[in-house]
């Protein structure tokens, strides 16, 4: 590559990262240990499902913040993992069931 590409690379790559506008969202997790736990708000079908400005598809993430309120207000109870799936690069948590909350 000659300088003069270089340049003009070094140059659009800066101009496409002043003009990014990130967009906001809410997302739910706790950790556990080594574990962490997601929430997951939609599916990707789902008319208020929230995509990058890629066009990739982010279920643990929304809009809605009555919805990620919902899920805080939720997980607060206590969750209890039941059943894990296989081990893999991904593995995926199948049931999760609330706790009943207890106060002292």
């Amino acid at each position: 590559m000659c300088k003069p590409q270089l340049f003009g690379f070094i140059v659009d790559k800066e101009i496409e990262r002043e003009s990014f506008v990130p967009q906001p969202y809410f997302s739910v997790h706790a950790d556990a240990g080594s574990l962490r736990w997601n929430a997951r708000f939609h599916e990707k079908s789902d008319e208020g499902a929230w995509f990058d400005d890629k066009g990739k598809f982010h279920a643990n993430r929304t809009n809605d913040a009555k919805l990620a309120a919902s899920a805080v207000e939720a997980a607060k109870g206590g969750l209890t993992l039941t059943k894990v799936g296989k081990p893999g690069a991904r593995t995926r948590v199948t049931q999760i069931h609330h706790l009943p909350q207890t106060h002292c």
